[in-house]
């Protein structure tokens, strides 16, 4: 099990998980947090997916987040 928090890329939680269903990827929110888990079912090849899918949302929120200069 993972369990990691994205308010630091700008989207609370469930913004992320809903972004991560959007796109096929199922976690789950837990006190607070993501969960995601492995399964029989669940491939290296879905977990690289996964981390990739996971990357391009953070940055892409991260990006659209103000600077510290402004």
């Amino acid at each position: 099990m993972v369990f990691f928090d994205t308010t630091g890329v700008g989207l609370s939680n469930e913004q992320f998980a809903k972004a991560l269903a959007d796109r096929g990827v199922h976690v789950g929110l837990m006190r607070g947090q993501i969960r995601a888990v492995t399964h029989i079912d669940v491939s290296p090849d879905d977990i690289d997916m996964t981390l990739e899918v996971a990357a391009v949302i953070a940055n892409a929120s991260y990006r659209g987040m103000p600077s510290a200069d402004t």
